[in-house]
């Protein structure tokens, strides 16, 4: 089959052929500086695959990019509710790049939480609407009197 009938992107993806003498320390330098131009490629590859990608805002910033999910594991007096969730996000640029964050998601309605203090406000707020998620985060917003 002849080169030519092979599209550009399909001739790269081809694995690389090299040849040098046994006896050429020129050839076998420049064999050895290849192979480890190729791993370094390998590497890199799946490097940028086990990691996940942080997605672009609209306003180019790039998103945070969540490292763990899980059940919360602060102490909370009465324990924590079935059902909560806790995120730990790394910022991905500004000042702060690589700060981890903590955020909480109430288990029915999945609002999020930025801090102790807030959950301890909306478990109060929880309490005085009778375990009605929607109703305490109208209170907790202070849209609602209680």
């Amino acid at each position: 089959m002849s080169v030519s009938k092979f599209k550009a992107d399909q001739i790269k993806q081809l694995p690389r052929a090299f040849s040098f003498k046994l006896d050429d320390d020129a050839s076998k330098q420049k064999a050895s500086k290849q192979k480890a131009i190729e791993k370094t490629k390998v590497a890199k590859a799946k490097a940028k695959a086990k990691t996940k990608t942080a997605v672009k805002h609209s306003n180019g910033r790039k998103a945070a990019v969540e490292n763990w999910s899980g059940a919360p594991d602060e102490p909370l007096e009465g324990g924590w509710p079935k059902g909560w969730i806790k995120t730990l996000v790394k910022r991905q640029g500004g000042a702060t790049v690589g700060h981890m964050d903590r955020y909480w998601y109430s288990p029915k309605t999945k609002k999020k939480f930025r801090s102790m203090t807030e959950i301890k406000r909306f478990f109060a707020a929880l309490a005085q609407a009778g375990d009605d998620e929607d109703e305490a985060w109208s209170i907790f917003k202070g849209r609602k009197k209680a």
